[in-house]
């Protein structure tokens, strides 16, 4: 059944710029995976730092799938020397 998911990006100080250039291509590519309902990503207006994904999936195997995809694997990656923690990942079931 359906759900959302929202997963915290915590990034080392100074990062959030270079962490923008990487937003465009992954949330246009998400947004086409299948099992895909929304896709969006935030920056906290409190703290410049940390950035919020809310995606809405039609099942764990669509999420499980996305996750599985190259331009979620190269986005993975090319996040990996700007966060300062691992990404903190929430489910709640509509």
């Amino acid at each position: 059944s359906m759900f959302q998911v929202i997963a915290i990006v915590s990034l080392k100080k100074g990062e959030a710029e270079n962490f923008k250039k990487l937003l465009p291509a992954i949330v246009g590519a998400s947004k086409t995976d299948k099992g895909n309902i929304s896709y969006q990503c935030d920056q906290d207006a409190l703290n410049p730092d940390v950035f919020l994904f809310q995606e809405r999936w039609e099942s764990d195997e669509a999420l499980e799938e996305h996750l599985a995809q190259p331009h979620f694997k190269e986005f993975a990656a090319a996040i990996e020397s700007l966060i300062s923690a691992p990404l903190a990942m929430h489910k709640i079931m509509l």
